[in-house]
């Protein structure tokens, strides 16, 4: 008796082992592996399970030692409907799914403008309403004790290398007697390039109380607050000095002005400043 190989494992069908025909083709199998592999191994034949008009068919009883035909029992065929049904059915999930997340990351985006894009503010000298202003510098602070901006017509450029008095364990303000800083314009000068200097103690005794209570109150550190910030600043450059109004008792100053960044970013604008003058002191404080 010639041995037969399985269709699938091709290893020789013994007697002690069960056996299936093909019901199609007529190829023996051991019904082992016509199970594992639910069908017949012939690509093309109706009961291999990769064809496109697969058949199953289910051994039917338990016979040792003989072959058996398997009866042709037909079960439903694989629907390439409902395939492109679920397929669509998971696309429209997709997109839902990343619809609800870009919402999502949008909402959230929305309270934090990008830090390339600071936000500057104009409005009128005599304290109306403010629009903001994009600019594409770094953002300027927004505990800056300067906060409006107004156009004004330019002046003659002047020196800044005025000298600066030393240093000194108190606060240091300066008279009209032995500074000739009575002129709003040249106090303004004064200022900032004592904050060029670093000369903290000077330029936060030239700041009236009402200003340091209402920029730079405790909850913000107060005078430490005031330090950080401007140690945030490199350099300060006045372009411009024009004395809108002036009294005996206030001025209003604009200027045009750059400031540079310890980070390198440059930010330039106009702003304008309102004075009060201390009799008691001889000297010009900041008031807005």
């Amino acid at each position: 008796m010639t041995s037969e190989l399985c269709g699938i494992c091709h290893q020789e069908i013994l007697a002690s082992q069960e056996s299936v025909l093909c019901p199609a083709d007529r190829v023996p199998y051991h019904r082992e592996c016509w199970n594992y592999n639910h069908g017949c191994g012939v690509l093309g034949c109706r009961h291999n399970p990769n064809s496109r008009d697969y058949v199953q068919v289910s051994p039917q009883g338990s016979v040792r030692a003989k072959q058996i035909d398997l009866p042709m029992q037909p079960v439903r065929q694989k629907s390439s409907l409902g395939w492109v049904i679920a397929a669509a059915a998971g696309v429209v999930a997709l997109v839902l799914v990343c619809g609800a997340v870009a919402l999502f990351a949008s909402g959230i985006l929305k309270g934090f403008p990008p830090a390339s894009q600071p936000t500057s503010y104009s409005g009128s000298n005599s304290g109306g309403s403010a629009s903001p202003v994009a600019v594409t510098n770094s953002p300027y602070p927004t505990n800056s004790p300067y906060p409006t901006y107004t156009p004004f017509p330019t002046n003659t450029p002047y020196p800044t290398n005025t000298p600066l008095p030393p240093p000194t364990d108190t606060p240091l303000v300066p008279t009209s007697a032995n500074t000739g800083l009575s002129d709003p314009a040249n106090f303004i000068r004064y200022y900032f390039e004592a904050i060029n200097q670093r000369n903290y103690d000077l330029t936060w005794s030239l700041l009236s109380q009402s200003f340091k209570d209402v920029m730079n109150p405790p909850s913000t550190g107060g005078k430490q607050g005031y330090i950080d910030f401007w140690n945030t600043i490199a350099n300060v450059n006045i372009m411009d000095v024009v004395v809108e109004s002036r009294d005996n008792s206030s001025a209003v100053v604009n200027i045009n002005v750059t400031y540079t960044y310890t980070n390198g970013s440059v930010h330039s604008g106009h702003q304008h400043f309102r004075l009060i003058y201390d009799s008691s002191r001889n000297s010009w404080l900041i008031n807005g």
